[in-house]
């Protein structure tokens, strides 16, 4: 084997096993009956909800804990109200990139199972239904989080005068 044949080879192997990991999935899918299938799409969206649920606290806490630091450090008030603005973006993004998530898996779920024969309507509707609650507890995380955020800013600001006001 000449050294262009080695190099584009080894170029190649990568590119090969790439191919075939694509492929796995697409075929353990098509091997999978309706309901495992639909037992396997419930499972993701939970554990996406999971995740994305922590992710939200974690950017909460985050930005509560930055706003109680900066309030014992008597730091000004347009600092923590930056934080807290910074800490209510976050929240947003991972809510979003939740919910995209959820609802990709559910896209992706629904697209094979309406590609099957004599599917039975209530695995859609149950895929549906997971949806629907993932994305309902993904926004109640959300709700809650920005609560937080507003509470901790609101007893950071409690010691502090009027905004634009000297004392």
């Amino acid at each position: 084997m000449n050294t262009k044949s080695q190099t584009l080879s080894r170029a190649l192997t990568p590119l090969i096993a790439l191919v075939f990991a694509a492929l796995i999935p697409a075929a353990t899918a098509s091997a999978a009956t309706p309901e495992e299938l639909t037992d396997r799409c419930v499972n993701r969206m939970m554990q996406t909800t999971q995740r994305t649920v922590d992710a939200i606290h974690a950017a909460g806490a985050k930005g509560i804990h930055k706003i109680e630091r900066l309030d014992e450090n008597d730091k000004p008030v347009p600092l923590m109200v930056r934080a807290a603005h910074k800490a209510n973006i976050g929240i947003e993004k991972r809510e979003i990139k939740g919910d995209r998530k959820v609802n990709k898996a559910a896209d992706k779920c629904l697209r094979i199972l309406s590609n099957a024969d004599d599917v039975d309507p209530a695995l859609a509707a149950m895929i549906n239904g997971a949806r629907a609650d993932a994305i309902e507890a993904i926004h109640t995380a959300g709700v809650n989080t920005h609560i937080a955020v507003a509470d901790a800013l609101e007893a950071a600001l409690e010691d502090e005068g009027e905004p634009g006001t000297e004392e």
